[in-house]
């Protein structure tokens, strides 16, 4: 492939990720990778072999199904672990009678905030504490309250150095959580626009950094609508 058709076919498994297809018909995929169709329908010929026939008029990419069923067993694995670490940790404070209150101290949680408006994991089923870039230790809710954040951001890179971040906010209320994870979505959903226009994203380390949620776009966010 060329330069030119790299480019056209990164765009494309970027919407076919997101939607799960792409258009067969060349006209469309040449304005979802905003070429004219007569310099697509060149270029089309070297792409086409790595996409396959789906749904009716859609195309599909085999390695990204495979990559997103694993990805979907994970999660549901996932999620059942937690189910029965939060079910063992419940039937223990039950017999001794403790309560889950000094970790979000420690942490620096506020704890007169209302938890809810927010999903929070459950991280029984695994470590008890992340290790950020600057080997400091992740814990109790801040954990919970990232793993929230690193979930709906979306781009998986530089986690370790994000969780740092995270650790920097000093009053980490629920409000502020969910009005960080709110933000992180809208940035999440805008990002296509961004490798589009050959731009580079933002990794959440900036992001959380710079406070980004507090950007005038991530207060009245937009609905979501089909790209095509």
């Amino acid at each position: 492939m060329s330069n030119a058709e790299v480019g056209c076919y990164i765009k494309l498994l970027c919407f076919c990720w997101k939607q799960g297809s792409i258009p067969a018909d060349v006209p469309r995929i040449a304005k979802l990778c905003n070429e004219p169709p007569e310099k697509m329908a060149g270029m089309w010929s070297s792409i086409e072999p790595c996409f396959r026939n789906g749904q009716p008029n859609r195309l599909i990419h085999p390695r990204l199904d495979v990559e997103r069923k694993k990805q979907q067993r994970f999660s549901k694995e996932r999620s059942e672990s937690g189910k029965r670490g939060a079910e063992k940790r419940w039937k223990n404070n039950q017999k001794d009678g403790s309560a889950i209150k000094q970790p979000l101290a420690k942490n620096g949680f506020s704890s007169s905030s209302s938890t809810s408006s927010l999903k929070i994991k459950d991280n029984s089923a695994k470590k008890d504490f992340y290790l950020t870039y600057k080997k400091r230790k992740l814990t109790g809710k801040r954990l919970d309250t990232f793993e929230l954040f690193w979930d709906a951001f979306g781009y998986k890179k530089g986690r370790s150095a994000a969780a740092d971040s995270w650790l920097d906010i000093p009053e980490l209320t629920d409000a502020l959580v969910e009005k960080i994870v709110t933000a992180a979505k809208i940035e999440s959903r805008e990002r296509i626009k961004i490798f589009n226009s050959g731009g580079t994203p933002k990794m959440a380390q900036g992001w959380l950094t710079a406070e980004r949620w507090t950007d005038e776009p991530y207060k009245k966010p937009k609905p979501e609508t089909e790209l095509v």
